[in-house]
C-alpha cells in the first residue's frame, strides 16, 4: 500500500548533502599585475591538484568612465554616456585554453555574446542579474541619427501626434512625457496629459545609473560568467583536475564601438583597473573521494558540445534594391545554428550611434547550407516604410523557438514585434533538426544571400567632416555548431584532443 508522504511524521523532506567537504571560491590575478597599464591580460589558474567547477568560473572586472586624454581624470558631469549593451564589448579578443589546447577564440566576442543572449535571456534575467554583465536591453531605437545620442535624462521634445496645443513635452526618467496645455472651460484650466515616451531609452538610463550617481562617476564591479562566451563550459559543467585553464584578453581600444551618448566634447573610455577569475574548488567528502579519484586516474571520455564561431563579412554599399550574398567560411563541424544580423558600419565609428543596435536592411533572407536552402522557403519580411509593417511572424517564431521560450507568446522574450524591426531585426536559422545527409563528412559550407531593403540607410546627417562610407553596413553571423573533445585523464593529468 502506498502511502503518502506526509503521513511520516518522523522525517522532514531535507537531505543534507554528503558529498562535498569544502565549496570555496578562488581568486586568481592578472599574470603581469599591471593591469591599469596593460591592454592584454592574461589568467591562469595555478593549482593542477584542485578539482575546479570551471563551467561556474567568474571573471572580476573593476572598471570606471575616464577621459582618454586623461585616463585617471572623471568626464565632466554634463557628459551623458553609458556603455552599449553587454560588458564583453570591453575586450576585443578573447581566448580560452585548456592545457594549452585552445577552446575558445573570438575577435567579436561582444557581439556573439549580445545577439545569442538576446535570443537566449528572458526579460526577468535582464532585470535582474543582467546587471552583472550590464544586460540591459535598448528600449529605444536611435534611428541612425546623430541627434538622438543622448536618450537618457532631461530636454525637451514636441510630441508627435499631439492633440491640440504646442507646447513641449518634457522627458522624465520615467519614460512619460508630460505636456500641458491651457483652454477656456468656465474660466482658464490647465489640463495636463500625459503620455508615453516613445524616445525614452531604459536601458540607457540603467547602463548611465549603473556607472554614475547623482552626476558622480563611480568604479563598478562586473561578474561576468564564462560559460556564457565560452560554450564548452555551458555544456560540460562537470568536475576538472590536472588541469591548467587560462584566459587571455586584449582590451578593446576602440572606445567608439561600445560607449554610447552625448560625450559633451570629451573623448571618453572605460578603464579596467583590476581582473580576477574566480573559480570554485571543490573538496569532495571522504565517502565520495575514492570514486571520484578512481574517475579521474583511469578514464578518457568523448564530449559533445556547441562550439560558436563568429564571422564579420566585407563592407557592403548602401542598401538599395539589389540581391547580395556571402560565402562564409567553411567550417568542419555541424552547424546547429546560425544567427545573423546587419549593422551599419560607422555604428561603431561614433559615441553618437548606439553600436548595440541593428538594421533592418533585407526584404528577403535565406540561408544555404552544402548548397540547399535552410529553410527550403526564403523568408520574405515585405517591408512597408509607410506603415512601418513587417511579415516578421514567421522570423520571431524561430527566435522564440531558438531561445526555449514559448512560441504562443512572447511575453517572456526580449525580441518581440514591437521592438524587432526598429533595435533588434535579427534572423535565427536553426539547422538542428535537418537532414544529416546534407553534412558529409562534417563539412558545411554556408552562403547568406538577401535582398536589400533600403530602409534609413542615411537618415540624419553625418558628423563634420563627414565619415567615409557612411551608410555601408556589415553582416555579422554567429554560427553555433557540433563539435568533439576527448577528455583523457593518465595518472590525474588532463589531455585535450580534438576529434
Amino acid at each position: 500500500m502506498s502511502v503518502p508522504r506526509y503521513f511520516d511524521i518522523d522525517s522532514s523532506d531535507y537531505m543534507s548533502n554528503e558529498a562535498i567537504e569544502e565549496f570555496e571560491w578562488y581568486p586568481y590575478n592578472e599574470d603581469s599585475n599591471n593591469v591599469k597599464g596593460s591592454t592584454r591580460y592574461s589568467i591562469q589558474t595555478k593549482n593542477k591538484n584542485a578539482m575546479m567547477r570551471l563551467s561556474q568560473a567568474r571573471l572580476e572586472v573593476k572598471c570606471k568612465l575616464v577621459t582618454d586624454a586623461n585616463p585617471g581624470a572623471a568626464p565632466d558631469a554634463a557628459t551623458k554616456i553609458a556603455p552599449i549593451n553587454s560588458a564583453w564589448h570591453l575586450f576585443s579578443n578573447v581566448r580560452a585554453l585548456l592545457n594549452n589546447q585552445e577552446i575558445y577564440n573570438s575577435p567579436y566576442t561582444g557581439k556573439e555574446h549580445l545577439i545569442r543572449h538576446l535570443v537566449h535571456y528572458d526579460k526577468d534575467y535582464a532585470k535582474t542579474v543582467g546587471s552583472q554583465v550590464v544586460f540591459y536591453p535598448d528600449t529605444a531605437t536611435d534611428n541612425h541619427q546623430y541627434s538622438n545620442a543622448n536618450p537618457i535624462v532631461g530636454g525637451f521634445k514636441a510630441l508627435e501626434n499631439s492633440p491640440q496645443g504646442n507646447t513641449a513635452g518634457t522627458i522624465f526618467e520615467t519614460g512619460i512625457l508630460k505636456k500641458t496645455r491651457s483652454r477656456k472651460s468656465n474660466g482658464a484650466d490647465t489640463i495636463v496629459e500625459v503620455f508615453n515616451n516613445p524616445d525614452y531609452n531604459s536601458g540607457q538610463v540603467s547602463r548611465y545609473k549603473l556607472f554614475n550617481k547623482s552626476g558622480q562617476i563611480k568604479e563598478v564591479t562586473l561578474w561576468l560568467p564564462i560559460s556564457e562566451v565560452i560554450p564548452f563550459f555551458a555544456d560540460y559543467d562537470r568536475l576538472m583536475t590536472g588541469v591548467t585553464f587560462q584566459l587571455i584578453l586584449n582590451k578593446n581600444t576602440t572606445h567608439t564601438s561600445y560607449l554610447f551618448g552625448n560625450r559633451n566634447g570629451e573623448d571618453i573610455q572605460i578603464n579596467i583597473t583590476d581582473l580576477k577569475l574566480w573559480v570554485p574548488e571543490i573538496k569532495p567528502s571522504k565517502i565520495i573521494e575514492p570514486q571520484i579519484l578512481e574517475k579521474f586516474l583511469s578514464s578518457s571520455r568523448t564530449i559533445t558540445y556547441r562550439d560558436v564561431v563568429g564571422y564579420k563579412s566585407p563592407s557592403y554599399s548602401a542598401p538599395g534594391a539589389g540581391t547580395k550574398s556571402w560565402n562564409v567560411a567553411t567550417t568542419i563541424s555541424k552547424p546547429l545554428k546560425a544567427y545573423v544580423a546587419f549593422q551599419f558600419i560607422n555604428r561603431d565609428q561614433q559615441y553618437a550611434l548606439n553600436s548595440g543596435e541593428f538594421e533592418m536592411l533585407f526584404s528577403t533572407i535565406g540561408l544555404r547550407v552544402n548548397g540547399q536552402y535552410l529553410p527550403n522557403t526564403k523568408i520574405d519580411v515585405n517591408p512597408d516604410e509607410a506603415t512601418g509593417s513587417y511579415d516578421n511572424g514567421r522570423i520571431l517564431q524561430e527566435i522564440h523557438r531558438a531561445g526555449g521560450k514559448d512560441i504562443d507568446s512572447d511575453d517572456s522574450a526580449i525580441i518581440n514585434h514591437q521592438n524587432w524591426a526598429k533595435i533588434y531585426p535579427l534572423v535565427v536559422f536553426d539547422l538542428e533538426d535537418k537532414a544529416e545527409g546534407l553534412f558529409k563528412n562534417n563539412l558545411a559550407h554556408v552562403v547568406l544571400e538577401w535582398t536589400e531593403h533600403a530602409s534609413k540607410a542615411n537618415s540624419g546627417a553625418p558628423p563634420d567632416p563627414p565619415l567615409a562610407g557612411f551608410g555601408d553596413y556589415y553582416v555579422y553571423m554567429i554560427l553555433e555548431t557540433e563539435r568533439g573533445i576527448k577528455l583523457d585523464y593518465t595518472q590525474s593529468r588532463l589531455n585535450v584532443l580534438f576529434k
